[in-house]
């Protein structure tokens, strides 16, 4: 059984590329206030907000109306910058929606207040704040960037399109909805239309990271390795300690099957970050092919240590225990990898060898049984149901599932 492909697609914020929103620094903030008049105090506390040095006192004294001129909109902005960043999305809402009601023709407001109620999973409330701005503002690149981010969040591939082909046609050199609208038509599985998109996008700019990341993805989906490894080294350029970026690249050399390569990032991005789970996972992989069990069990041990509900972590270490002949530790991973996510095909089948291994064949063809019913292509599972049964003496069974199994693998080709 091969472990099992972790590919993950992202999103950069919609304003956090290119400055046409409102992603800036403290010590900017502390200046705009400073310039329009502001009391001092103020901006000092902001400083001590924007270093995590809160108090309840002086925030309350900052909000106080004797403590600010009569245009207090920017200041309650300002506030919920800080305490967005600070990860209190609730606090920070409650700041920019005062903001957009003292100062309602300003479109950056209802912006970020949108912004936040996604944070939070109100998006039908999200989508009433970009519309908001949007009718401020009709070419305000960030809320056109996250109408669409909603609907694609959402798997609403139709609306998803519509939105950024609307924010398109406002701004049709904008590369980070060219990007985007590229993800839709993967999502849809017109990978030439994805790629023209993205192609699209970093000729508008050719620093888009998103664009990079998203045509690697496409091309290792696509087993085109060598092209997707020279999208994720163009991100890493961009990015170098983003061990996003480096797990991808990681991925992409171990699938081309330059190991050495994938160890080399694996190695680099966990002295980034040394709990990182798909790093952990992906050089226990590596450790898994060269037969170095123990090390590879040592890495998806610490990556479920690191998130003890990382199915594929334990899925990947049963793998070691069944080479190992450690059957009782390998059930023991499966069923709990199961318990995370039930009637997982792969799970199953895996499961099923164990079985079989142990000759309880019995067993082994109910899983194998489970796997095709949860996958009916899977013609894996069918090759391996077929060896169970013949050991079972079930021959008719065997050859009508060998047969199922060599149409599967037909089609695939």
């Amino acid at each position: 059984m091969q472990p099992v492909a972790r590919r993950r697609q992202r999103r950069l914020e919609p304003d956090a590329r290119d400055g046409t929103g409102w992603s800036r620094d403290h010590d900017a903030a502390r200046g705009e206030i400073a310039l329009v008049g502001f009391d001092m105090h103020a901006v000092f506390v902001l400083h001590d907000l924007s270093h995590g040095r809160a108090d309840n006192d002086a925030l309350a004294d900052y909000r106080a109306g004797d403590k600010l001129q009569s245009n207090t909109a920017p200041i309650y902005f300002d506030i919920g910058l800080v305490y967005s960043q600070k990860g209190d999305h609730t606090t920070a809402l409650q700041n920019f929606q005062r903001a957009a009601a003292l100062d309602p023709k300003d479109a950056d407001a209802p912006y970020r207040a949108g912004a936040e109620l996604r944070t939070l999973g109100r998006t039908d409330e999200a989508l009433i704040g970009f519309d908001a701005a949007l009718k401020l503002k009709p070419d305000f690149a960030p809320a056109l960037r996250s109408r669409g981010l909603v609907y694609y969040e959402r798997r609403d591939w139709a609306n998803a399109a519509k939105a950024y082909d609307a924010g398109l046609a406002i701004l049709p050199n904008d590369s980070f909805l060219h990007a985007a609208r590229g993800e839709v038509w993967a999502a849809l599985g017109d990978d030439a239309r994805a790629r023209a998109e993205y192609d699209t996008a970093l000729k508008l700019d050719p620093d888009s990271l998103a664009a990079y990341l998203d045509r690697g993805d496409l091309e290792a989906g696509g087993h085109s390795y060598a092209a997707a490894i020279l999208d994720y080294n163009a991100a890493l350029r961009l990015s170098p300690a983003d061990t996003d970026i480096i797990r991808r690249l990681g991925y992409a050399l171990a699938d081309s099957g330059d190991d050495a390569g994938a160890m080399v990032q694996y190695e680099a991005g966990l002295k980034v970050d040394p709990k990182d789970i798909g790093l952990l996972v992906g050089r226990g992989l590596v450790q898994l092919r060269k037969k170095d069990y123990d090390a590879a069990i040592a890495d998806f041990t610490a990556a479920v240590q690191n998130k003890s509900d990382e199915w594929p972590a334990l899925f990947d270490r049963a793998l070691a225990y069944t080479e190992q002949s450690h059957y009782d530790q390998a059930l023991r991973d499966l069923n709990a990898a199961l318990a995370i996510s039930p009637g997982n095909a792969d799970i199953l089948d895996e499961r099923g060898n164990v079985y079989s291994d142990l000759e309880d064949y019995v067993r082994a063809i109910q899983d194998y049984d489970a796997a095709i019913a949860a996958r009916p292509d899977f013609a894996n599972a069918y090759t391996n149901r077929a060896d169970a049964k013949d050991k079972a003496g079930d021959a008719a069974g065997a050859a009508s599932d060998r047969a199922r199994a060599k149409e599967l693998d037909g089609k695939r080709k």
